[in-house]
């Protein structure tokens, strides 16, 4: 399992809607859960390179004027690291293009 943890500050009450929205669209998810304040997301990506499907997932919370997001990527064979790495590495650029969409600081933590 890989985890990749974010933060995207200064946000404002509609950017965490505006990121769910987002990534619905162009994720590839397909379950959905969430309340006030924060959302889950889960969907599978098949990897040709490995011949396994990954289990791929964004948790994200707002708190105050910042969004917490995590990244889980899991499945697949036994070691199958590379894969699961581009899986995490593909929800990273999302989460990019999302924050330079938005003229939004992205910063690993």
């Amino acid at each position: 399992m890989r985890v990749r943890s974010f933060e995207i500050a200064a946000v404002a009450d509609s950017d965490l809607r505006k990121l769910h929205d987002y990534l619905l669209e162009v994720g590839g998810f397909e379950f959905r859960a969430g309340g006030n304040g924060f959302f889950v997301l889960v969907g599978e990506r098949f990897i040709s390179s490995s011949g396994a499907v990954h289990a791929q997932m964004i948790m994200a919370a707002r708190e105050a004027d910042t969004l917490s997001i995590d990244l889980v990527a899991a499945g697949g064979a036994e070691r199958d690291e590379i894969a699961q790495l581009a899986v995490v590495q593909r929800g990273t650029e999302l989460l990019r293009g999302f924050a330079d969409r938005q003229n939004l600081t992205i910063a690993d933590i």
